[in-house]
């Protein structure tokens, strides 16, 4: 009789490995990603509100969870859709936000005071929108 003693399966969970720095975030611990047409790079978000920007590429790999940390910095805007607005926070003092057309068609912008902006997005005819602030954007949807 072969007895082989070793970790059981249940215990481990998947990773998302980033390229490069080697990073590793558990998918439960993912809630996007985050990526801008002709990005080169894109944004994992995750569950607690931190961000990995910058990231080419990724594979996955199954993991021991206890050896998993998030990240623990936020970077970049935060944006948050409730009821008709997109709350921006995360913002530079003088930062602009915009609305776009999927053909790039401006539809507004508002100078941030602060670090924190409302954009009124009720209005909108339902269609897919961009929304940008300096080299972040956001497509988004209005139903």
């Amino acid at each position: 009789m072969t007895v082989v003693v070793g970790k059981a399966q249940s215990s481990l969970e998947w990773a998302m490995v980033v390229e490069g720095t080697q990073q590793k975030v558990l998918m439960s611990d993912v809630a996007f990603l985050l990526a801008s047409d002709q990005a080169s790079t894109f944004s994992i978000v995750c569950n607690s509100g931190s961000i990995i920007n910058g990231v080419t590429s990724v594979s996955f790999e199954e993991v021991d969870p206890t050896s998993v940390k998030l990240p623990e910095e936020k970077s970049g805007p935060q944006m948050v859709y409730v009821g008709g607005a997109i709350t921006v926070s995360g913002l530079a003092e003088g930062s602009v936000v915009a609305v776009y057309t999927v053909d790039g068609r401006e539809l507004s912008a508002t100078k941030v005071s602060g670090s924190e902006t409302t954009v009124n997005v009720e209005g909108l005819p339902a269609g897919v929108y961009v929304l940008r602030t300096g080299k972040t954007a956001v497509k988004f949807m209005k139903r």
